[in-house]
């Protein structure tokens, strides 16, 4: 295949022929994940690239040889070691199952291994005796036979947790995590000092590791800035890192994003509330795909310490002095040279982002609460100040307030309590900007919840609707699968806010028109609360995209100023949050750190799951630290052998594509891409986003919600080279501005779309309320130019 010659596939009844080793791996995967070859047949696919062939380690399970093509060849028994020890780390570190439980199977396996090894050897003598073979050559055909079983011999070697551990930290792409005394805290009693500390993974080694995890197959390259002057597809995209002098200088550097957040290992009620509250820093790598970088298994840890023994400088300056070391030294990679890397932007709730920006912490009554600009709380409650700019910070201005922080007796001087380690860094610094903000808990945890209830208490009051009857519509709503992971929570009147997480919130608020329509209740379009409503939805819906033009900054300024002098006049009495300040600066920051999903704190949130069901799973809460860091670190390096390889493109329920099963309109639509031999499947998953049947995509689109062409899926063709096509039925659809949704009518046309060339890789799901068919889109489109 390295010759682009075409070669089929090697197993039988499978007429596949590829010249791709990309897609002839996807094929092997979707195809024949279970499927074993006959013993005559052999067939190894390499999937690193030169480079990565050289970071093999020979001495992993021994000595191992390598022919011509540069394929490392294990023996029986390295071979099922590897394998078993794959399963016993499954069990373990990805399934959660207690040692004792683990080491129940391992036992009962030994067991059933030596009784079928008994069975057999009987029957094999059965056989010889009855073949008339002399009797004392048949003991020594059984012997040899059953002799170095290595399969015996692997269970042997991971007969104990002990035993077990040893080998997969010996033999596996395995960090040591390191423990960090921290500096002593006094007791007030005794006056004696209490030892801290924490457990760090180094860095350096962690980036050793990546570079040879055969999941994620990481190639260092030139960031692949946007094709289209004004796009702003990633954080690449933004100043912040078109403007790093360090990935001017160092193009193919590692980017690295940090991370840090505290959260509870227990239920935070109860007599152990804050006794296991853990500070978490994690790291994620920037030159990952995007769909592989939000996956929770390619997010690393970094440090884990207790929150009440948190110090700034002691935690964050550990981390700071390897990341000096990255920005000039680098590590050496064998096969690759010295890899050097730098910290982009630092991710995290806005309790943690000022905690690492040394900011004030108290954001109801501190003068200064905002760690983008100068605004003095007074200023943002005086009339119109929602919408007046104020100058922004840099690292000129957080400099001169350190100054004259050191000459007064103030604990903090415009809203900076001290300075940050990280601006020890010579590439980072906290308001260049290099805290990103973050959408679920500024947006909707922070003021949507909120106003959201205020609308909803205004409709009540104008009777359009009861909550008992909002309550009934929300069951009763024909929710998708994907929304019903995210089912909202009923409202009830008596609370001050929409309970539920940010991801529920969103799906609330999206939906809310839909769900109200639903049950035919009573909505006035000119009512300037609804118009409000609408406008909440359509800003979300432009911040929430993951692909934004420039040209459409200023106008979701303009909704964003329109709304928050709305917000102020309508409920006059009910004085706005600091949050809905920092919405204020969302233009900007998405000029700053590019599509602002993009740094979104919830997948770095979903990491923290690991390590409370790793807590439950071990049932001890000696030295949770240890624990911990330990088995996540054994977790990785089992994902680093491969287990978590992932295709862009997984296919279900697949069959041989027939072009004269169809009528001749879809037989035109499909010639348009000569497809040639093609299967067909109902449904598939491209880069984490699924298509299936009845689906709608969004074609093209003449202009900002603006003739946009919508087509409903009717077939998924994929071809050899991991191509995906979906046949559409063109569907005449119709913005309705008061529900902000688009109502489907009747089928224009067919057209065969290739994914690749989708307006918008969206897949979305169909309403049908009341006799009709609404799509409501997850995000805004606004990856064209807004004339």
């Amino acid at each position: 295949m390295k010759l682009q010659i075409l070669t089929p596939c090697p197993f039988p009844y499978c007429d596949k022929e590829y010249s791709n080793v990309q897609s002839f791996s996807g094929h092997l995967t979707r195809n024949h994940a279970n499927c074993v070859l006959s013993p005559d047949i052999s067939i190894t696919l390499n999937l690193e690239t030169e480079e990565d062939e050289q970071l093999e380690n020979s001495d992993n399970f021994g000595e191992m040889e390598k022919d011509d093509a540069g394929d490392v060849c294990l023996s029986d028994e390295e071979s099922f070691l590897v394998t078993m020890s794959q399963f016993y780390m499954k069990l373990e570190f990805e399934l959660f199952l207690p040692v004792s439980t683990v080491q129940y199977i391992v036992n009962e396996l030994s067991i059933l291994q030596t009784q079928n090894e008994q069975l057999m050897k009987a029957r094999l003598i059965k056989r010889l005796q009855a073949d008339g073979i002399a009797p004392e050559k048949i003991e020594s055909i059984a012997n040899f036979v059953y002799a170095n079983n290595p399969i015996v011999t692997a269970q042997s070697k991971l007969k104990s947790d002990y035993l077990r551990k040893g080998i997969y930290k010996k033999n596996f792409e395995y960090v040591e995590p390191q423990k960090k005394p921290l500096p002593l805290k006094k007791n007030k009693a005794t006056k004696a000092g209490r030892p801290r500390f924490l457990y760090h993974v180094p860095i350096q080694e962690t980036v050793k590791k990546i570079l040879k995890d055969k999941s994620l197959n990481l190639g260092l390259s030139a960031p692949k800035f946007s094709e289209e002057e004004g796009l702003l597809k990633d954080f690449v995209d933004g100043t912040v890192f078109k403007s790093n002098q360090f990935f001017i200088d160092n193009p193919t550097g590692l980017q690295l994003i940090l991370y840090q957040d505290a959260f509870e290992l227990v239920v935070p009620i109860g007599p152990a509330k804050k006794k296991h509250k853990i500070l978490a820093v994690y790291l994620m790598i920037g030159n990952l795909p995007i769909h592989l970088r939000s996956h929770v298994n390619s997010i690393q840890l970094v440090a884990l310490c207790l929150d009440k023994e948190f110090d700034h400088n002691a935690v964050y300056g550990i981390i700071v002095e390897e990341l000096k070391l990255l920005e000039t030294d680098g590590v050496f990679i064998e096969g690759r040279g010295v890899v050097k890397a730098s910290l982009v932007f630092i991710v995290g709730d806005n309790l943690g982002s000022h905690g690492a920006g040394g900011f004030v912490e108290n954001f109801s009554k501190s003068l200064y609460f905002c760690r983008f600009c100068h605004v003095k709380r007074e200023d943002f409650f005086a009339p119109n100040g929602e919408c007046t700019e104020h100058s922004l910070r840099t690292a000129t201005s957080y400099n001169n307030s350190l100054a004259r922080l050191a000459t007064s007796r103030k604990k903090a001087y415009q809203g900076i309590k001290f300075n940050s380690v990280f601006n020890n860094l010579k590439y980072f610094h906290v308001c260049s900007p290099g805290l990103s903000p973050c959408l679920a808990h500024d947006c909707f945890e922070g003021w949507v919840a909120y106003d959201l209830k205020l609308f909803l208490e205004y409709f009540v009051e104008k009777e359009w609707f009861t909550f008992d009857s909002l309550n009934e519509a929300l069951s009763e709503f024909p929710f998708s699968l994907e929304d019903t992971r995210d089912k909202p929570i009923p409202v009830l009147a008596s609370y001050e806010r929409i309970k539920g997480g940010a991801w529920q919130i969103c799906v609330f608020m999206r939906l809310l028109p839909l769900i109200i329509e639903s049950k035919n209740m009573k909505i006035e379009k000119h009512d300037d609360v609804w118009k409000a409503l609408l406008a909440v939805i359509e800003i979300l819906e432009i911040i929430l995209s993951p692909v934004i033009h420039e040209s459409y900054l200023p106008y979701l300024q303009s909704c964003i100023s329109f709304y928050l002098s709305s917000r102020r006049d309508l409920f006059p009495d009910v004085q706005l949050r600091p949050k809905h300040h920092y919405l204020s600066h969302a233009s900007e920051l998405i000029k700053c750190f590019g599509p602002l999903v993009r740094v979104f704190t919830l997948r770095f949130e979903a990491k923290h799951q690991f390590f409370k069901r790793a807590m439950k799973s071990s049932k001890n809460f000696i030295n949770p630290l240890k624990s911990l860091a330990v088995r996540h670190e054994l977790f990785q390096a089992f994902v680093r052998t491969g287990a978590d390889f992932r295709c862009d493109i997984q296919v279900f329920g697949d069959s041989e594509f027939v072009m004269s099963n169809y009528n001749e309109k879809i037989q035109h639509a499909v010639l348009h891409y000569n497809l040639g031999q093609s299967r067909e499947c109902v449904r598939a998953i491209v880069k984490g986003t699924t298509y299936q049947k009845g689906n709608v995509v969004v074609i093209r689109q003449a202009g900002y919600q603006y003739l946009v062409e919508l087509g409903s899926i009717v077939l998924i063709i994929y071809d050899n080279n991991d191509k995906l096509y979906l046949l559409l039925e063109k569907k005449k659809s119709e913005f309705v501005p008061h529900l902000r949704v688009y109502e489907l009518h009747s089928t224009l046309s067919y057209e065969c779309v290739c994914v690749d060339d989708l307006f918008s890789y969206q897949s979305l799901y169909v309403y049908k309320i009341n006799g009709h068919q609404f799509v409501k889109l997850k995000h805004a489109v606004v990856c064209d130019r807004l004339e």
